[in-house]
């Protein structure tokens, strides 16, 4: 495999920003992913990063926005640009029955053929969704508390949404397999021409996250003081101030 990169480094055919890194000849395991790309002019892929689909657990009580709208308007106050595989979509908006709101993040995503996709969405991407979301509020050691190494209550005074309490006494790999389900990417591939059973739904980018605790625990504590959450935020120009529909009413 590492020839196989050394000849598309060669022809040019590897992106130069992935250029003279390689696999590890010790490492012994590795994931090995289907290939998603179209096969056919019907065919279409897209995808996208879930990401938080259950609040913070050191989210303030009054929050208005989840993690991840409150780290984008922030990105966004500050000229950051988000990374591949992120849309302008609230996450909480994902699993929602309602179809006004399907259309809408559907049309974020891909941009048109939101027919074509809303029923695959619903029969094949929302139970993954649901999974996923499970898997999140088990694995919730996310948290300032469980970053901190500390035992201190969250911002909001509660457990979190739904998941044990974070405390001092989990490990470093309760906090990274949290992280890494909140950062996941779902691949859609599916023919314009075929019904909807026969659409491909993945998985990826399951690989463990490195150890970033003391950048995570800074990120969440600017949304807090910086009122990202609750939408008291102070920029000098208008952001948009977009708050997430399923926190409204709180």
């Amino acid at each position: 495999l590492n020839k196989a990169l050394l000849e598309k480094e060669a022809d040019g055919s590897r992106p130069e920003k992935r250029q003279g890194v390689y696999l590890t000849p010790s490492e012994e395991y590795g994931i090995f992913v289907q290939d998603m790309t179209p096969r056919q002019d019907q065919e279409r892929f897209f995808e996208f990063k879930p990401k938080w689909l259950v609040q913070s657990p050191s989210a303030p009580a009054k929050a208005k926005r989840c993690r991840t709208c409150a780290l984008r308007e922030m990105r966004r106050a500050a000229n950051v640009i988000s990374g591949r595989g992120d849309r302008d979509f609230c996450p909480l908006d994902l699993l929602s029955t309602q179809d006004t709101v399907l259309d809408e993040v559907l049309g974020l995503m891909i941009g048109d053929d939101v027919g074509a996709l809303k029923p695959i969405f619903k029969e094949k991407v929302q139970p993954l969704l649901s999974r996923l979301r499970v898997l999140q509020v088990m694995h919730s050691h996310v948290g300032l508390d469980d970053l901190n190494g500390q035992q201190m209550p969250s911002a909001s005074g509660t457990e979190g949404d739904g998941g044990p309490e974070s405390s001092a006494s989990c490990t470093l790999f309760d906090v990274l397999i949290g992280m890494t389900i909140r950062d996941c990417s779902v691949f859609v591939r599916y023919n314009t021409g075929k019904s909807k059973a026969e659409a491909e739904v993945k998985l990826g980018d399951l690989d463990m996250k490195s150890a970033k605790l003391e950048k995570w625990a800074d990120i969440e504590r600017q949304l807090i003081s910086g009122g990202w959450y609750t939408g008291d935020e102070h920029v000098a120009e208008d952001g948009g101030r977009r708050v997430c529909r399923a926190l409204q009413g709180r």
